[in-house]
């Protein structure tokens, strides 16, 4: 016959096994990539003039009945609307009329992302993306930054000196010569010119030590430019350049309305144990 004890004990083990199953069967709905939509959307960037992708991506649907829904936030009406195959853009605001639009043939890929053209840089801000599916509603927002930004070049004007130039950037940039090897910045204080518009022009010129090299970096919150530059004695330029445009890391929402207080359950539970 068993004790008090023993009795205790195995109802203790009991109790546990099924809180286990259950937080497995939590979590495992949960989770489940069939009963959740999940919507990411990651900081764009856009020169002005250029067209721009804002983008916004969503769990397929095999039933294909996607509502897509652009807004700007602090801005009236919508950006963008798509539903049931086709726009809707009857309370679309003024200054996105005819600039938006899709990539039809993806959404049912997911893509979410919205084409717009003649960026301007009152385009910039936030913007909020929502994807209704059968499996729910989820919205993400992302950061849309517009700017300028040109390829850097390097040319040696004399057979001691490198200039670092490029031709409109936007916000103002910094704009530093550094000694390649040792990573030191060789410049201080250097404010670009003011060009046409709102554009910045850059224009630095350095005095070098022949057959070292350099590299010249122009760089605002939207991109980096680069050239690494070495001038021989025999007045042959080397240089490499790049231009990477600088973005920021995707936004994730999780939409299914159980999902959160299921998991969060889950969480108490294992407390108990």
């Amino acid at each position: 016959m068993a004790t008090a004890g023993q009795i205790i004990f195995r109802s203790m083990i009991a109790i546990i096994i099924i809180l286990v199953a259950i937080i497995a069967l939590i979590i495992g709905f949960g989770v489940s990539g069939n009963s959740s939509n999940i919507v990411k959307a990651s900081t764009s960037v856009s020169r002005i003039g250029d067209v721009g992708i804002l983008d916004c991506t969503f769990t397929p649907d095999i039933k294909q009945n996607n509502v897509i829904l652009w807004e700007k936030v602090n801005e009236s009406g919508i950006v963008y609307r798509y539903e049931k195959g086709e726009d809707k853009l009857t309370d679309q605001n003024a200054i996105f009329k005819g600039r938006t639009e899709l990539f039809p043939t993806q959404v049912g890929t997911g893509n979410a992302s919205l084409k717009l053209t003649d960026v301007t840089l009152k385009d910039a801000g936030t913007y909020k993306c929502t994807v209704t599916t059968s499996a729910g509603t989820a919205n993400a927002k992302m950061e849309f930054r517009v700017g300028m930004y040109s390829p850097v070049d390097v040319t040696s004007p004399t057979n001691r000196s490198l200039m670092c130039s490029s031709d409109a950037w936007y916000p103002e940039p910094t704009v530093r010569w550094l000694n390649k090897t040792s990573g030191a910045n060789l410049t201080q204080d250097y404010k670009p010119e003011k060009g046409l518009g709102i554009a910045f022009l850059v224009n630095l010129e350095l005095a070098i030590t022949i057959e070292a090299e350099y590299t010249c970096v122009v760089e605002n919150a939207l991109a980096k430019g680069s050239v690494d530059a070495k001038l021989k004695a025999s007045g042959q330029l080397l240089k490499e350049s790049s231009l990477q445009v600088l973005s920021a890391s995707p936004h994730l929402l999780h939409q299914t309305p159980l999902q959160g207080p299921l998991l969060t359950m889950a969480a108490f539970l294992l407390t108990l144990l």
